[in-house]
């Protein structure tokens, strides 16, 4: 046998035509040269770059040098161009001033990882499976949630409002012939069932949002009545604080908008600003039309809101950890209402505040179609 011809021959299969990686290795394990194959699998543009730019070493104990000097084989993941994975059988060897790397896809090796594949991908569907069904019963909870929230709100909502209205009654009619702690407890009634009366529509709205029926009856409407509507209702709870209200809302085109839905967007920023502040404060409201929307602002010069609670104050049964200035209670869903409801009109609503300085909402609501029909 001719060694001159063997070694060209075999020379020329593992440079040309093995089904293997062949690389070889110059100083600091940069690739001096690759094989046909190595090129059609790892992308060309081979020679210059490092093992360690090839190797996706998850353990990093891929070294060339160590496996051609200890003669082990290891199990080396490749990176493709197109970010997948091959995995290799590799061994090294020690050509003096540099380091032949080769590699072999090995048939059990890779029986093993189309077995773990398939296992992998069977857990993923009982996984998906399991996801699907925890999800529809979460969707049938949450159902009789709502079912549940509307008819308890509903049922009380009468007798409620009927305490709400003979307390009332009782406080501007009978005061003067009561002492001092009955009308405080006559006080304390007629705010709880103030406060119920407010929990139970809040309870209604969101159990009608989360059941996805929010549905806005779109008619054209006059913005300042919407703005004069909500501040008739403000102003009584603000003169009881001692708060004023001072309005900037000229008069502006017609637009397209649920009307009663939007009085309540207003309602809720306002009498949330008339909260956070004390006496003597000043609650402002303006309103402005650009070329492509109605834009609203409520600015109290309350405690302002807190970083922490920015992020979040918008979610249902959220609170801020900044007190209300007469410890006035809370539902947490006033806010979440009217992002829903803004968000209903194709708008958006967004608050930005500084502790200490009070806070300003603003809610934009889109006019492409502006003007009488």
């Amino acid at each position: 046998m001719n060694d001159a011809v063997f070694d060209k021959a075999i020379r020329d299969y593992l440079w040309k035509k093995a089904p293997i990686l062949a690389l070889v290795l110059g100083a600091e394990d940069h690739v001096t040269a690759a094989n046909d194959h190595a090129h059609k699998t790892l992308g060309a543009g081979l020679v210059g770059k490092t093992a360690a730019e090839l190797v996706v070493d998850f353990d990093g104990t891929f070294s060339p040098r160590r496996l051609a000097r200890d003669g082990e084989v290891q199990l080396v993941h490749f990176a493709a161009p197109d970010g997948s994975l091959g995995t290799y059988q590799v061994a090294c060897v020690d050509l003096g001033d540099s380091t032949l790397l080769l590699g072999s896809v090995d048939g059990n090796d890779l029986a093993f990882v189309q077995q773990e594949l398939v296992a992998l991908n069977d857990e993923m569907g009982n996984l998906s499976r399991e996801l699907a069904r925890k999800n529809a019963e979460l969707s049938r909870l949450d159902e009789i949630k709502n079912r549940f929230l509307g008819m308890a709100a509903h049922d009380l909502r009468k007798p409620v409002g009927a305490m709400l209205t003979y307390s009332e009654f009782l406080l501007d009619e009978a005061a003067p012939r009561l002492d001092e702690e009955q009308r405080r407890f006559l006080g304390i009634i007629h705010s709880s069932c103030g406060f119920m009366s407010r929990l139970i529509d809040d309870f209604l709205d969101i159990a009608v949002i989360e059941s996805g029926r929010l549905t806005m009856h779109l008619s054209w409407v006059d913005p300042a009545t919407i703005v004069a509507a909500s501040l008739a209702v403000a102003e009584v709870h603000a003169r009881r604080k001692g708060v004023s209200c001072q309005v900037d809302a000229p008069p502006q085109p017609r637009i397209q908008a649920d009307a009663a839905k939007m009085e309540q967007v207003l309602n809720n920023l306002v009498l949330n600003a008339i909260e956070h502040s004390k006496a003597g404060d000043t609650v402002w409201v303006s309103t402005s039309m650009t070329d492509d929307a109605w834009i609203i602002e409520v600015k109290d010069h309350g405690a302002g809101i807190g970083a922490a609670d920015l992020s979040r104050i918008f979610a249902p049964f959220e609170r801020g950890t900044v007190p209300k200035m007469a410890g006035e209670k809370s539902t947490g869903l006033g806010l979440a209402i009217a992002k829903k409801i803004v968000e209903g009109h194709g708008g958006t609503i967004s608050v930005q505040s500084t502790p200490g300085a009070g806070a300003t909402f603003t809610v934009r609501i889109p006019v492409a179609s502006r003007g009488q029909p």
